[in-house]
């Protein structure tokens, strides 16, 4: 259950000692009234309640429907975030299962799995598998579609809430209506990345430090790529064999093709314009 999401600014709050919950814990934390009601509503039949205080953050870690249960609230009692953890493959989604038993990690080890549910986003069924001394984190959609294959670092605190800036939600919103955000992640050189589900079409979107857009990319397979792009391929990388996925960019400048090639040991990757011509990668 790792990720690099972030959360914006934090204050610490000193928390009354309420609660409606029974079989709470002991420790000596106990939720404002506000968080206190809120999870009454949202989870009725929680068990085994034991709260953390996380600042800004009230956390509750409990039973619900036989499974570990971890809700984060703020103060004022709105929900940020669930994490659930899943005791099997089989407690996936069928979309979900099928899709990672039909992939390229169905023979690793599975570590871990959950489902990491978050206001203003999509749910993400998150597969940790490790093959070696190798560790993957796998992030699917519940509709089945993968949304990304991370290595996992295991360095880090596990999820935390993340606060989609308003910019982010109303740009996606507007250029595409019909997408779901599944992770929103700030680039080291400044900007974000989204993950979307546009329909049944994974995407990353990047923007700009100041929420302008840069490009879209997504994968279609070589085969769907424009005449003029594989012709072009075709004349100038004849020796070459592209791989199977290509990468649609969209652009304010227009669409490029990203296309992977290999010749022996020899990997190389090119960008084209729709015309066919290449372009500086």
């Amino acid at each position: 259950m790792k990720t690099n999401l972030w959360l914006f600014a934090a204050c610490i709050c000193s928390f009354a000692a309420v609660t409606g919950c029974d079989d709470d814990d002991s420790s000596g934390f106990a939720p404002n009234e506000l968080v206190s009601q809120a999870f009454s509503a949202r989870y009725p039949n929680a068990r085994a309640v034991k709260w953390e205080n996380k600042a800004p953050y009230q956390v509750a870690d409990f039973q619900y429907d036989n499974k570990k249960t971890e809700a984060w609230f703020d103060p004022d009692g709105e929900w940020m975030m669930t994490e659930t953890d899943l005791p099997s493959v089989a407690d996936l989604p069928v979309p979900v299962r099928e899709s990672f038993e039909a992939g390229p990690y169905a023979s690793w080890r599975i570590d871990d799995i959950d489902r990491l549910e978050r206001t203003g986003m999509g749910v993400l069924y998150v597969i940790e598998v490790e093959k070696g001394n190798k560790e993957m984190d796998l992030r699917y959609a519940e509709s089945g579609e993968l949304i990304g294959a991370f290595p996992d670092t295991d360095n880090d605190e596990g999820y935390r809430p993340v606060i989609v800036p308003e910019e982010i939600s109303t740009f996606i919103a507007e250029k595409y209506p019909d997408a779901v955000i599944m992770e929103v992640e700030p680039v080291k050189a400044g900007g974000y990345e989204i993950d979307i589900l546009d329909g049944n079409t994974p995407k990353e979107v990047r923007l700009d430090h100041a929420y302008a857009w840069i490009q879209t990319e997504w994968d279609i397979p070589y085969a769907q790529l424009p005449t003029s792009v594989k012709t072009a391929v075709a004349a100038l990388y004849g020796a070459y064999t592209p791989d199977e996925d290509a990468d649609m960019i969209d652009t304010p400048a227009g669409i490029r093709y990203s296309v992977e090639l290999e010749q022996g040991n020899i990997e190389k990757k090119v960008l084209f314009d729709e015309a066919g011509n290449e372009l500086p990668s």
